[in-house]
């Protein structure tokens, strides 16, 4: 526990040498139409950046003032104001334009520069800098809340489902330093993607919390036969050691497999994950049997009896209904279909696609239209339920919590999903997807 201890440390620190690449263009294979021309314009012409400054009821003679400094500073090219096209009226506001083109290599120091020269005026500013300065922070802010809402629904449903108030503790001890291990580790490469950055953590809590709860529930049933501590722990790896490894290496192969991708980001994300769950694997087998053994007295005394499921009722359900499920699974489709529909304005009459199958479907969320399509299917089955009289009210009203419970790890790993797919939507991805396609 001390030499990981020492390794976490080492790896905080040497997280802040991993260099971050938010150029994604720089993932593009050498033999694609658009690096191929990226590299020709970059070696007929020097590499700018574009930036736009915009001073809000600012005077003309403040205006010019102001793009003379800018086009003073080191790595400008151009700064100018138009003061016939560069000028807007709005809302009883006045918009006076500064374009500014800069050399790639300055973009960041200008914008700083400008910034402080018009934090006086009200001012908007964006370009290359300002977006990739905004894709930083939106990292930064939001993906630590994404990883404490994701940790904080695996606490509950581990305190709720394990024999002892201590385990969700001792099992996010062995997740945060796995997580910590791999992330520091990246230095060795020469650089990582945003992406890969971002999602890192919670792909690696998501594909490797398995292995922690594999041998705790091992240990925990050895215990229950009244085996001493030490003894309980090594025939609980004994009984783990295959089913986890297969299950690491079995991942491993998969992320290993991005790494064949033309679009070289897939070698990036590949990589990292893969060195993430082999990470994960390695902490599981030696630092968690360290843990639960030192902790055992604890556990002992903390112990409570887990969340009891019952499918019971599920069974009786699904035994007398056998025969309805076809329609209900009709039903299912059918209620989902027009969810869809509905969330992406179909039958909006003031929406831009009111009755246009491919416009609503393209703008539709299914977030927002499954859930309420299988809640619709959820009352439709009840009432079917109770008209043929297979089931009572109360045996129906007694399945529904059991089957929200048996359904928990599927939603967790929903969860995890969709916040995955927000991530890369609030990072553009699909825009990128697309021109690289295009190209």
């Amino acid at each position: 526990m001390l030499i990981f201890a020492v390794l976490s440390v080492l790896a905080a620190i040497s997280m802040g040498r991993t260099r971050v690449n938010y150029d994604l263009i720089s993932y593009l294979a050498e033999d694609t139409e658009t690096k191929r021309s990226l590299n020709l314009m970059n070696g007929e012409f020097t590499p700018t950046a574009a930036m736009s400054v915009i001073l809000i009821d600012s005077d003309q003679e403040e205006t010019e003032a102001i793009a003379r400094q800018i086009r003073g500073m080191e790595g400008v090219t151009i700064a100018t104001h138009d003061a016939r096209e560069g000028l807007k009226h709005l809302d009883g506001h006045s918009y006076r334009l500064i374009s500014v083109i800069t050399d790639s290599d300055h973009g960041e120091s200008v914008l700083d520069q400008t910034e402080a020269l018009v934090e006086h005026i009200p001012h908007l500013i964006n370009g290359n800098a300002k977006s990739d300065r905004k894709l930083r922070d939106s990292i930064t802010q939001e993906m630590p809340i994404v990883l404490i809402v994701s940790c904080a629904i695996v606490f509950v449903i581990l305190l709720l489902m394990t024999r002892s108030f201590l385990e969700p503790f001792i099992f996010f001890i062995v997740i945060a330093v796995s997580i910590l291990l791999n992330m520091g580790s990246n230095f060795l490469f020469e650089s990582i993607s945003f992406i890969t950055f971002a999602v890192t953590a919670i792909l690696q809590l998501a594909l490797a919390m398995d292995y922690s709860i594999m041998l705790m529930n091992a240990f925990d049933r050895l215990r229950d036969e009244k085996l001493p501590p030490h003894e309980a722990m090594a025939q609980a790896l004994s009984n783990t050691f295959m089913p986890i490894t297969s299950s690491a290496m079995t991942t491993v192969a998969g992320m290993l497999a991005l790494v064949f991708m033309s679009f070289t980001i897939g070698f990036d994300i590949g990589m990292v994950l893969a060195k993430g769950i082999v990470t994960s694997m390695l902490t599981v087998f030696l630092l968690l049997p360290g843990l639960l053994v030192a902790a055992a007295p604890v556990l002992e005394k903390t112990a409570h009896a887990p969340l009891h499921v019952n499918g019971a009722s599920i069974i009786r359900l699904s035994s007398a209904a056998h025969g309805a499920l076809p329609i209900l699974l009709i039903a299912l489709i059918v209620c989902c279909f027009i969810g869809l529909l509905y969330s992406g304005g179909f039958y909006d009459a003031g929406g831009d696609f009111y009755h246009q199958f491919q416009g609503a479907f393209s703008e539709t969320d299914a977030t927002v239209a499954l859930p309420w399509g299988t809640l619709i299917t959820l009352i439709i089955t009840l009432i079917y339920y109770w008209c043929r009289r297979l089931v009572s009210f109360k045996e129906s009203m007694e399945a529904i919590p059991t089957g929200f419970i048996n359904m928990v790890p599927a939603i967790t790993i929903l969860t995890l999903a969709t916040a995955l797919k927000n991530v890369t939507g609030l990072l553009g991805a699909k825009y990128f997807v697309a021109a690289v396609t295009e190209s």
